[in-house]
């Protein structure tokens, strides 16, 4: 990575076991796609309704060679690492078909040519 990943915590405290897993997630990310620029994560607890479970929401933005990919999750706090886990699973998946998008497949390339040779049907070597 071409940046130092970034980790926002909104609405939620800091919490050090989180950036970590954060952070180890991430670096496993740089071994997937080599072009990423910068990463991006904000945990976000938008609203303090203990009714339903305090939800919290999750966002990665990972930025490689003009494009960004994003990847939003919501889950109950108490499913945070299970949301963690899922969420950078997408984004792998997404880096792995960007990577497969970009790649040249075989015949594919401007650079190579190819000389046919008509053969004439009716004329027999002799």
């Amino acid at each position: 990575m071409q940046q130092p990943v970034t980790v926002t915590f909104l609405g939620i405290a800091h919490s050090e076991w989180l950036e970590a897993d954060i952070r180890k997630r991430a670096a496993k990310l740089d071994s997937c796609c080599r072009d990423i620029i910068s990463c991006h994560v904000v945990v976000d607890l938008p609203h303090r309704h203990h009714e339903k479970g305090n939800p919290f929401s999750l966002r990665i933005t990972v930025t490689i060679r003009g494009e960004e990919i994003a990847v939003k999750r919501e889950g109950l706090r108490r499913e945070l690492r299970v949301v963690l886990r899922d969420a950078f699973d997408v984004v792998r998946r997404r880096l792995r078909d960007d990577e497969d998008r970009r790649r040249p497949t075989a015949g594919s390339s401007p650079c190579v040519s190819r000389t046919v040779q008509m053969l004439d049907v009716n004329s027999r070597p002799n």
